[in-house]
């Protein structure tokens, strides 16, 4: 039987999808929603986070709709909350909020 192997881009998909869908369900709202304030359908959203399609813009579009807060694009981007990167997480979350603290 031959051998399937797993990319790390793959990984970090699954990753990225898992940390998104449950986020978004902590957070009160679902996947319909958060489509229709992105002005896709809910299938369009879907494909993207079950393809591993989604970009960097959508990812920061989808954070500004739910509301991420530190922790949550910490581990959607892979990194630690700590006195290193704090003030890059906190800028991001900024100019996700369009400029207000």
């Amino acid at each position: 039987m031959p051998r399937v192997y797993i990319t790390q881009r793959q990984k970090d998909g699954e990753r990225i999808k898992r940390i998104l869908r449950r986020r978004i369900a902590e957070h009160g709202m679902n996947i319909s929603s958060v489509a229709e304030k992105m002005g896709i359908t809910h299938q369009a959203l879907s494909y993207k986070l079950n393809n591993a399609s989604v970009t960097l813009l959508d990812l920061l579009e989808i954070s500004r709709i739910v509301g991420f807060e530190l922790g949550d694009l910490a581990e959607l981007l892979g990194m630690k909350v700590d006195n290193k990167n704090e003030r890059y997480l906190k800028e991001i979350l900024f100019l996700l909020r369009g400029g207000k603290t």
